[in-house]
């Protein structure tokens, strides 16, 4: 009886594992804009309860792109495929997964590609 308790956790904490596209760890997403006059990058960077996220903004000046900002913050994660609640700040944001790409779900819905 003990042999099949001990096998029967064993197989729970072998099992019972995040399955591959179960977790978002080592995983970054990337939003690219482009409209001519300005070009926009975000990414976020997800490691095991957090992550890091970057935008930069480039407005078209004088016939050249000039860096107008470069913001940079981090915050946690709770993943429960396929949506992701991100906290930073204590403002919280939600966003749906679905294969390669994250749609932001707020007015402007934007959506980073994975890489």
């Amino acid at each position: 009886m003990k042999k099949i308790l001990l096998f029967a956790v064993m197989a729970m904490v072998l099992c019972g594992c995040n399955k591959d596209g179960d977790s978002l760890n080592g995983t970054t997403w990337e939003y690219l804009e482009d409209i001519g006059f300005a070009k926009s990058e975000a990414i976020i960077s997800f490691q095991k309860s957090t992550f890091t996220a970057t935008m930069k903004e480039w407005q078209y000046t004088d016939d050249k792109y000039v860096l107008r900002y470069d913001i940079s913050d981090a915050g946690t994660y709770i993943y429960d495929p396929p949506n992701v609640i991100l906290t930073e700040n204590g403002n919280t944001t939600s966003a749906t997964i679905s294969g390669n790409k994250m749609t932001i779900n707020n007015a402007d819905g934007f959506v980073y590609v994975k890489k």
